[in-house]
């Protein structure tokens, strides 16, 4: 049942992504059986969640409680059979979730915590639950996405990171796994995150950018201007091409990203600076890639 659970949750997750499948989101859960569909939640509740996330999640509960009890009056109690038809062990444990208080730190990580419940019976024995740890988790959003994250409360996918080597003339990856301090991928890594990724709104922005990859690949706009400028239109490149940076990331200072197809794969790749402003530096020079 594990796998089916997971299996659901991450199709519905998939689903929540695209607006045009709000309709097939709404469908699953109806088509699911009692059991699954309250293994779902559980699995559900038991995620980590940023703040304004678990504000969105207690206003929806609340809705839900409410709604359930206007039913429940009008019913004579009958909108209650399928909760009474479960197991008594998966409606306690659900209620007990449901109840708990949710006090993540702000930035969460995988790990796995314990907590105690007492009963209002004196002599029962006290409840113990783990809350399981998952796959994607909210992580500080930075440019190093080699596996899925949750950014604000939506699944990211994710994505290989590249650059264009003017010199072979081709796309090489981006080497994240060299963690010395002056290596390429810590310099762009540091720029990008200060540049693309210090507020609230352009965090949002990337996010969008990384679920919505084949319209970004589509538009060929830069992150400055989908991430910062919220522009539909790419850049212009009087000083070079579509393999080198746009003048406007030229202009602020900032490193020229977008995505591309590599292979039939998306990628996204940073492009150097035109010729004429990277004369007598080395590809592996943050200077080769932004003005400083």
């Amino acid at each position: 049942m594990a796998e089916q659970k997971n299996t659901y949750l991450e199709a519905l997750l998939m689903l929540s992504n695209n607006e045009r499948f709000s309709d097939a989101r709404r469908s699953l859960p109806q088509s699911m059986g009692d059991e699954a569909l309250e293994k779902l939640v559980a699995d559900i509740i038991h995620r980590e969640f940023t703040r304004r996330g678990l504000e969105d999640v207690a206003s929806t509960l609340l809705d839900a409680i409410a709604r359930d009890g206007e039913t429940a009056s009008e019913d004579g109690g009958g909108a209650l059979d399928t909760r009474q038809k479960s197991s008594s062990g998966t409606q306690t444990r659900l209620k007990r979730d449901c109840l708990r208080p949710l006090d993540p730190p702000e930035v969460s990580v995988t790990r796995k915590r314990t907590a105690e419940a007492a009963s209002d019976t004196a002599g029962q024995k006290r409840v113990k639950y783990t809350l399981r740890s998952h796959t994607a988790k909210e992580v500080k959003p930075s440019l190093r996405i080699q596996t899925p994250q949750l950014i604000q409360g939506k699944l990211a996918p994710a994505i290989g990171v590249v650059y264009w080597n003017p010199v072979q003339h081709r796309f090489s990856p981006l080497a994240f796994d060299d963690e010395r301090g002056d290596s390429l991928a810590t310099r762009m890594t540091k720029n990008f995150d200060a540049d693309y990724l210090s507020t609230y709104n352009h965090v949002y922005e990337w996010g969008k950018l990384l679920r919505l990859q084949e319209k970004g690949v589509a538009s060929q706009c830069c992150a400055n201007k989908t991430i910062i400028n919220r522009s539909k239109y790419p850049g212009t490149r009087e000083m070079g091409d579509m393999t080198t940076a746009c003048d406007a990331c030229i202009r602020q200072k900032q490193l020229c990203a977008r995505l591309v197809k590599v292979e039939m794969v998306n990628k996204f790749a940073f492009f150097p600076l035109p010729s004429a402003l990277r004369v007598g530096r080395q590809l592996q020079e943050i200077e080769f890639w932004v003005q400083k």
